[in-house]
């Protein structure tokens, strides 16, 4: 959650302009800076720390940083649709974190258990043409196991993930 790991499925640096299939041009930094704070660039923390309607969290707010972007037909493989639209999937934390920190998957403090150990937020953006856009937010938690007197134990591996609640933004 803190922007350092990426996808393998990237076409570049996490921020400036990328091309799109209809010639228009998508810039990276303002969909991360749209996402935080509803601003192209230039989020302050006391920005992303506000609550609005879209993020009603406060200090608990997702930052959201670029993990997977690039064209769609790179992501599905060849053979399969023609699929022009480009796709930014950001990364963020969940807000029933009470770890008042954004950057990092919560932890229990004081044996006070996290509800937001092992839960993290998704948010998938596709720019397709003439301007078609839709976004798409998902929490999702990794299955555990009970820990008897401490936090779940995370099972490994990619299929332990399970889709919590999920959202379609216009």
């Amino acid at each position: 959650m803190s922007g350092l790991a990426r996808s393998v499925f990237v076409d570049g640096n996490p921020s400036g302009s990328r091309a799109l299939a209809d010639g228009s041009t998508l810039d990276l930094g303002q969909v991360v800076g749209l996402a935080n704070c509803q601003k192209p660039v230039g989020c302050t923390d006391s920005e992303m720390n506000a609550v609005t309607v879209e993020r009603p969290w406060g200090s608990n707010n997702p930052r959201w940083q670029p993990y997977l972007y690039g064209r769609g037909s790179n992501l599905v493989g060849s053979g399969t649709a023609n699929f022009s639209a480009y796709v930014v999937v950001l990364v963020g934390d969940d807000p029933s974190e009470n770890d008042d920190d954004p950057a990092l998957d919560g932890v229990s403090v004081g044996g006070t258990p996290n509800p937001g150990l092992g839960v993290l937020l998704l948010r998938a953006e596709a720019f397709g043409l003439r301007g078609a856009h839709r976004v798409l937010e998902m929490t999702l938690a990794r299955t555990t196991d009970p820990s008897p007197g401490g936090d779940p134990i995370p099972i490994p591996g990619p299929a332990a993930m399970r889709v919590l609640s999920w959202r379609q933004i216009r």
